[in-house]
């Protein structure tokens, strides 16, 4: 059985219809319609993991010849998002895709990567210029995760692959901030904590600096947190929850229990749905009726910092919150606390905020005290 043969039959396995091979200048090509992007994913991650090492988990051989390090087939992922022209490109794309590769362009990303298999990433590959006339893309890359991630959840990336495309990919303006928060990250990763506070701009401009180095960061192998406050839906502790909430959504069970070992009881005041993951009733009343009075409530920023600690001393992790500006004191107070719970741990704290006066200007300087009383830098600040 040769590739063509094996990619052909897990294409069909995968409700894949309209599948037929072309060959052009001595090149064959198989080309395979899906309703969906997960099941094209799906297909792709199998083709990646039968060639590797000679089946798709059930009955199929290794393909004859083929050394499973240096198979030759290269993979792009198409959508309906990138209209007309996007069998071209994606054939463009082909021509660029290395041996073993599944590329895709960004607006296949954003589609494929909310449905992405459990066993699959989705990493930032760099840019394209399919068109000279028109501004470079981005590029992902869809891979198998790395083995040690099969317990931990994965990054929170869908708002930054949508984001990011609010910036031109190789913007001249904004490429000086790009690579100082990625000199930041570079820091971080070295096992130290780095805040850094981008303020100015619009908002969308603001987001996408993050999502950029979101992006990046996870590409290098860090683990990415996301989550914002919201002006017109005002609640206690708001990005981090939707940070951490999401994160514990992905991460097994057994994993969860041990980075919250020792302040269950606080998390799931905070985040009742990690006490049902975890099997834990909340006890006391929701922290929005308890703050500041309540003794287990005042001990959540220990809490998130432990957890926050934990994770990190996995893995690199980047924590990035927007709109800082509208963040409430009890998150104010676990943003200072992070300095003496994670200092030694290789995790950045990307803010941004519309500005650094009023509100966001105190809390700027609030968590620059604390830095210096932890004994670190103060913050990286970066104005748009």
């Amino acid at each position: 059985m040769t590739e063509t043969d094996l990619a052909r039959d897990i294409a069909l396995g995968a409700d894949g219809f309209d599948v037929h091979l072309e060959e052009r200048g001595g090149v064959r090509t198989l080309r395979a319609l899906f309703d969906g992007g997960f099941d094209a994913a799906r297909a792709a991650i199998d083709m990646v993991v039968a060639l590797d090492d000679g089946t798709d988990g059930a009955s199929a051989p290794r393909a004859e010849g083929d050394d499973a390090r240096r198979w030759g087939m290269r993979i792009v992922l198409c959508t309906a998002g990138e209209g007309p022209a996007g069998p071209a490109r994606a054939a463009q794309l082909l021509a660029r895709a290395a041996r073993g590769q599944i590329l895709m362009a960004a607006a296949t990303a954003i589609l494929v990567g909310a449905t992405l298999p459990r066993d699959a990433d989705l990493l930032y590959h760099g840019v394209w210029t399919p068109d000279r006339d028109k501004p470079p893309e981005r590029v992902y890359e869809l891979c198998l995760a790395r083995e040690d991630d099969d317990s931990d959840a994965p990054s929170n990336l869908q708002w930054a692959r949508r984001a990011a495309e609010a910036v031109e990919a190789d913007s001249a303006g904004t490429a000086p901030h790009r690579r100082d928060l990625l000199r930041i990250w570079r820091h971080s990763a070295a096992g130290h904590l780095r805040m850094a506070l981008v303020h100015g701009g619009s908002g969308a401009a603001r987001t996408a600096i993050g999502a950029d180095l979101a992006l990046r960061a996870h590409a290098a192998g860090a683990l990415v947190l996301y989550g914002r406050w919201d002006r017109q839906h005002p609640d206690e502790y708001g990005a981090l929850r939707e940070a951490f909430g999401s994160y514990a959504g992905g991460c097994a069970v057994e994993r969860l229990r041990s980075y919250l070992d020792g302040h269950v009881e606080e998390i799931v005041r905070l985040l009742p749905e990690v006490g049902a993951r975890i099997g834990v009733a909340r006890s006391g009343p929701p922290v929005e009726v308890a703050w500041p009075w309540d003794s287990a409530a005042s001990r959540i920023d220990e809490a998130l910092g432990t957890w926050l600690s934990r994770i990190a001393a996995r893995r690199p992790t980047l924590l990035v919150l927007d709109e800082l500006q509208w963040a409430d004191p009890a998150s104010v107070q676990v943003l200072a606390h992070l300095w003496h719970a994670c200092v030694q741990r290789p995790v950045t704290v990307l803010m941004t905020t519309s500005g650094e006066g009023d509100a966001s200007g105190s809390i700027a300087e609030r968590l620059a005290g604390s830095a210096t009383s932890a004994g670190s830098t103060a913050i990286d600040r970066i104005h748009l």
